[in-house]
């Protein structure tokens, strides 16, 4: 009698344990497993973010093939600006409080977004800290190397003018550590250039709007004394090349650098008003950052640090053996945001 009772008690406990599986695990009616990641960007609007995106969803498509008895659910947060780092704070928070799985985050602002990253870490929601990178340990950091690309971009203007010449900068974002990083690698290059002058810079937002503004006035103080333009992203790079051929500048006659892929700036390095760009590889860095979010919610184990290594500058000629799959969606994409 003590063994039967002793076997209905473990009958029991048993069946409370599964019980309780079934509610804590977000199963649906196939028994798909559903993770909610959530994805935050600072500036949708920019090419390279929307590339970007492509890469988070080719990274979804390769985990249901890893895990076909899980779905993740990808949650799109747009700050509307690196200026907006009060919102983006306020969209991680209510990540937070929705109970999201794991996060990606692009930073606004390298330190404003600390306190807010450390309270979803301390809630143990895996953060993989992404391109622009906040200033906290993270589960997991990717990017490129920014200080490099600053170099090399740098490095190519520089043999490009025979290591002489009047250059204008066009930094990025103050608060972005990416743009920093990239800004620290340029100066150093040019040091070793003293040919090289610094005749004007910005730090500045990163639409194409702003790098025409500033380089119209540019053009009027400087004119023709202006013989090179570095850019810290592409889109800003096309709008000082459309302010160059306003103010009667012909192609290819101020050499522009940029950095990133979109189409236009591509039509613009096809036809001689941008001279090169380095890549960046967008996707490949957004697909590998929400693969391993997911790896991390997963138990894995998952490298804390990893940059890319695509930072080499890419001209005219080179880029009709590229292979752009990395760097650019296709033609007509665009992602879905939540905000």
């Amino acid at each position: 009698m003590f063994k039967k009772f002793s076997n209905t008690k473990k009958s029991i406990a048993k069946r409370l344990f599964v019980y309780m599986i079934m509610i804590l695990l977000p199963l649906n009616a196939s028994g798909i497993t559903k993770v909610n990641i959530s994805v935050f960007v600072p500036d949708g609007g920019n090419p390279y973010y929307q590339n970007k995106v492509f890469g988070y969803y080719q990274g979804v498509e390769l985990l249901k093939v890893e895990y076909p008895n899980h779905e993740v659910e990808l949650t799109l947060y747009n700050a509307g600006s690196y200026a907006n780092k009060l919102k983006q704070i306020n969209q991680i928070e209510d990540s937070i409080v929705k109970g999201v799985d794991a996060m990606v985050v692009t930073s606004c602002d390298s330190n404003a977004l600390i306190q807010v990253v450390e309270k979803a870490l301390g809630k143990s929601i895996p953060v993989v800290a992404d391109d622009v990178l906040v200033n906290t340990d993270t589960t997991m950091k990717i990017s490129e190397n920014s200080y490099r690309i600053g170099i090399n971009s740098a490095s190519y203007m520089a043999r490009k003018l025979n290591g002489k010449g009047n250059v204008l900068l066009l930094n990025g974002p103050s608060g972005a550590g990416l743009f920093i990083e990239r800004n620290k690698g340029m100066r150093d290059e040019f040091k070793r250039y003293p040919g090289i002058k610094i005749l004007d810079e910005k730090w500045n937002k990163t639409d194409i709007m702003t790098g025409r503004r500033i380089t119209e006035d540019w053009a009027l103080t400087y004119g023709k004394k202006i013989d090179a333009i570095w850019s810290t992203n592409s889109a800003v790079a096309t709008g000082a090349a459309d302010a160059l051929k306003d103010a009667g500048f012909s192609a290819g006659e101020v050499l522009i650098v940029g950095i990133d892929f979109s189409d236009l700036s591509l039509k613009y390095l096809r036809d001689g008003w941008i001279d090169g760009l380095i890549p960046a590889q967008p996707i490949k860095l957004a697909r590998v950052a929400l693969m391993n979010a997911f790896h991390a919610y997963m138990g894995k184990k998952i490298p804390k640090r990893v940059y890319t290594t695509d930072d080499v500058v890419v001209n005219k000629e080179d880029l009709k053996s590229f292979d752009l799959s990395d760097a650019v969606a296709p033609k007509g994409w665009k992602p879905s945001w939540k905000s």
